[in-house]
């Protein structure tokens, strides 16, 4: 991966929302993790239930019960993000 694609790869976690010190850690645990591809970026709560085709609160619960791993980023509580690699272990273990 260049220098380029980590510039840009943390400047989308920032127009995401994210404040420049979560996005910088962000990227560097895609990068060091193997994920930083483009479509490896960690999807929203309302993603991962398109991909499962499922609603949100569903989502929500399956992370509240530790079915599907799922971590939160940004300040305070911050906002709860899901790996696509664990979204796909959970879709494999759930079939």
């Amino acid at each position: 991966m260049t220098q380029d694609q980590i510039i840009q790869l943390c400047r989308g976690f920032q127009s995401e929302g994210f404040d420049s010190h979560t996005a910088a850690l962000l990227t560097l645990a895609a990068v060091l993790g193997g994920e930083a591809q483009p479509d490896a970026r960690p999807l929203t709560v309302r993603q991962a239930a398109e991909r499962l085709g499922v609603s949100a609160d569903t989502v929500y619960d399956l992370c509240k019960d530790g079915r599907l791993r799922c971590f939160r980023a940004g300040e305070g509580r911050g906002t709860i993000r899901i790996r696509p690699a664990d979204l796909h272990r959970f879709q494999i273990e759930a079939a």
